[in-house]
């Protein structure tokens, strides 16, 4: 590889010593930041140091891609529709029109995803 070869992923020049980088789409719609999306938050400069570079995917007004965005870190803005339980707050099943709703989100939200995600070498989501 020469020094003037790009990733396809990840967008920029590629020192012709080391591997080329890899850019992960980490795609989130939690709701809070929690453990995860914390140690994402403190793994993101060390592995991008290392080739490794994290995007988030989340809504924009998300107190995730804020505290993402707070530390310099690229977001890719991504609105998801909500998902709600396949439990009725009783604990029992869901009905078939609650679980035909869950499996419209699910599919809206891959989609979306979808999109997003062939600009990335890797995706990384804990659920949709």
């Amino acid at each position: 590889m020469t020094n003037n070869a790009t990733s396809a992923g990840a967008g920029g020049p590629v020192d012709a010593g080391s591997p080329p980088p890899v850019s992960v789409l980490v795609v989130s719609h939690a709701v809070q930041v929690w453990g995860a999306q914390l140690r994402l938050l403190d793994l993101a400069p060390p592995l991008a140091e290392r080739g490794v570079r994290l995007t988030l995917a989340a809504a924009p007004d998300s107190p995730v891609a804020r505290a993402w965005v707070g530390r310099g870190l690229p977001l890719e803005p991504l609105e998801l529709p909500e998902h709600r339980s396949l439990r009725r707050p009783d604990g029992r099943r869901a009905g078939p029109g609650q679980v035909l709703s869950e499996a419209r989100a699910v599919a809206v939200s891959a989609a979306r995803v979808a999109r997003v995600a062939r600009r990335y070498d890797v995706v990384l989501s804990f659920s949709l």
